[in-house]
């Protein structure tokens, strides 16, 4: 009886331990390069943030380039641990600002992102918005004041295509009186499209910002999309859901910062910011712009620690139940990369500077409070981080070692087209520059993969996951090319 009380008790024991095993095992995974498992969650976030992806090339050769590209910078960091280049104090000083920015991501999703219900009926009010076309035409200008003026104008009888000549001077649109021609709504500025929406046909609008400016804008005609072609609201719907959550996240994430910085009230100490100022613009501390902006590096930090060092312990901020002095936020700046530290020009920019700087310090204890340095996405993030910055490491050595051969120098820096005849390929790259950063990857691509990883695909997910992608339709977080 005991013997089968043993055989029972292990054969449990067995099977909850395969239970274990299966329930850890990722069913996500879409990599692995040695014990470094890529989930498809990761791989998405890496490809969608690359501002080229998908900009020459598209489909499933595209997306295997991108994973190739993924799996190099988990190799470049087992490299960069061997090698001690991690226990550099430049690089744990990144390392340790990434990690706060990491916490402060990581708040905004728990405090905003949680909160973001995207449903599909709101999504296919969107599909209507993004297809519908609209013919519109406008008038733009930086300054309001002239904006307010012409729409005086117009209200007084003046003409939309008198007022386009002056808007525009030279261009197209002063000919035409502005008109932009028949547009897709939702590939309009959202504050923009927003002002179409409420108008009717020739009906002229109040003045309108946007990113870009002010405008004046007239509804000439519209089409609406009448019909939903469900196939193709089915491939632009992920595209839709992101743009809303965009959106509806920019909202609630200033909602949820001035809420937040509402309990703390931190104020400016006006009278130390000018001697701040004053330690700044020395020689002409009435100078309400330096002659060029300054960045807060080390050397304007010693600066004006040694100016101030009598005021050192004043409030530079005051808040409830605390302050932060002089030489706090001295010694802050100095734990900052150079490359993040304050630019300004004007005592406007750096009183902008500081006020960011506190909130982020603010918000960082309340991420310290709720302990997400521990959190696993914070702990992914981090090792994404240190990935990145070790092939980049990597990267330069190549770049700093690359010799130019004369026939790509000819063709970019002389204009010499006769050597597309001899070197078609050429004809991908845009600029010297980007045959540069493409060469540099390739010779550190052949450099990392001489340590012979044990590199696993899953072919099948990936080409799932190229099935799924909208290539016609992509969001992207960057509006112009730059070297990958």
């Amino acid at each position: 009886m005991k013997t089968n009380r043993l055989f029972l008790l292990i054969v449990l024991l067995i099977v909850v331990a395969g239970c274990r095993n299966k329930a850890e095992k990722p069913t996500n995974l879409i990599a692995r390069v040695n014990n470094r498992q890529i989930t498809l969650e990761e791989f998405r976030r890496f490809y969608e943030l690359d501002p080229n992806f998908g900009v020459d090339s598209t489909g499933y050769s595209a997306l295997r380039d991108e994973l190739n590209k993924y799996i190099d910078r988990t190799i470049a960091l087992e490299k960069a641990e061997k090698e001690g280049f991690t226990k550099d104090s430049l690089f744990q000083k990144a390392r340790n600002w990434e990690l706060q920015q990491a916490m402060l991501r990581q708040l905004y999703r728990e405090e905003v992102e949680k909160k973001i219900k995207i449903p599909e009926a709101e999504i296919r009010q969107a599909y209507f918005r993004a297809n519908s076309q609209v013919h519109v035409r406008h008038l733009f200008a930086k300054d309001s004041a002239k904006i307010n003026r012409w729409y005086r104008q117009i209200k007084q009888g003046a003409s939309f295509d008198s007022l386009a000549r002056v808007a525009f001077h030279d261009t197209l649109l002063s000919k035409n009186g502005g008109d932009l021609g028949w547009v897709k709504l939702g590939g309009l500025d959202e504050q923009f499209a927003g002002a179409v929406e409420k108008l009717v046909k020739n009906q002229i609008s109040p003045p309108v910002k946007t990113r870009w400016g002010h405008h004046i804008i007239q509804l000439l005609d519209r089409k609406d999309q009448v019909l939903v072609k469900e196939d193709e609201f089915h491939r632009q719907y992920r595209s839709l859901q992101k743009q809303l959550k965009q959106r509806k996240s920019a909202k609630l994430s200033h909602q949820f910062i001035s809420s937040f910085m509402k309990e703390l009230n931190p104020q400016p100490v006006q009278s130390t910011f000018l001697l701040l100022w004053s330690a700044i613009a020395w020689e002409n501390p009435e100078n309400r712009r330096l002659g060029s902006p300054r960045l807060f590096d080390n050397q304007l930090i010693a600066t004006v620690t040694r100016r101030m060092r009598q005021y050192l312990d004043a409030p530079l901020i005051q808040m409830r139940n605390g302050k932060m002095t002089m030489r706090e936020y001295l010694q802050g700046l100095k734990e900052i990369p150079i490359s993040n530290r304050p630019r300004f020009q004007t005592p406007r920019q750096l009183s902008n500077q500081i006020g960011i700087y506190i909130r982020d310090q603010l918000l960082l204890g309340e991420a310290r409070r709720k302990g997400l340095h521990n959190h696993p996405r914070v702990k992914q993030e981090m090792r994404e981080f240190l990935e990145e910055q070790s092939y980049y490491h990597y990267l330069h050595v190549e770049l700093d070692s690359l010799k130019i051969p004369d026939w790509v120098n000819d063709f970019f820096v002389k204009k010499d087209t006769t050597q597309l005849y001899r070197h078609p390929a050429l004809a991908v790259f845009h600029t010297l520059q980007e045959w540069t950063w493409w060469r540099a990857e390739r010779k550190a691509h052949s450099r990392l993969r001489e340590m012979k990883p044990n590199i696993f695909i899953d072919e099948q997910k990936l080409r799932l996951e190229n099935r799924r992608i909208d290539w016609q339709n992509r969001i992207r977080m960057f509006a112009v090319r730059k070297p990958s």
